[in-house]
């Protein structure tokens, strides 16, 4: 039983590192240039954010190719979460070409899939 928990456990930190990469303040500027991008700023001892990400992980799989997720540890990355002005958690940013086209605060993953959904058009 714990062997199996364990397994689980170790297949769904592979596929954050494969599907969705950690930035950091150098590689941002960069990455939220590309077409389109979603940053998730998040907490480690949020509950809401631990709430969302497995349905982000997902969607990351699912529109591979299509949507580039990051995520930001807003605790280790506290220069770049006061740049990008992250005042509540989780805060999701959607970029298209560089450009913010919505910030979502909360977990409020109904506005992340509509405003995938109209740039996906």
């Amino acid at each position: 039983m714990y062997l199996f928990i364990i397994e689980h456990v170790l297949i769904y930190i592979v596929l954050i590192r494969i599907h969705m990469k950690h930035l950091s303040f150098p590689e941002y500027a960069d990455a939220t240039k590309q077409w389109i991008v979603v940053v998730d700023f998040y907490a480690q001892r949020c509950p809401p954010c631990k709430m969302i990400a497995p349905y982000l992980e997902e969607w990351a799989t699912q529109l591979e190719g299509k949507v580039t997720f990051y995520k930001v540890d807003t605790d280790e990355q506290q220069y770049l979460a006061a740049n990008e002005w992250i005042r509540a958690m989780p805060t999701l940013k959607v970029y298209n070409n560089g450009s913010l086209v919505k910030e979502i605060v909360g977990a409020d993953l109904w506005a992340l899939q509509e405003s995938l959904t109209s740039l996906l058009k």
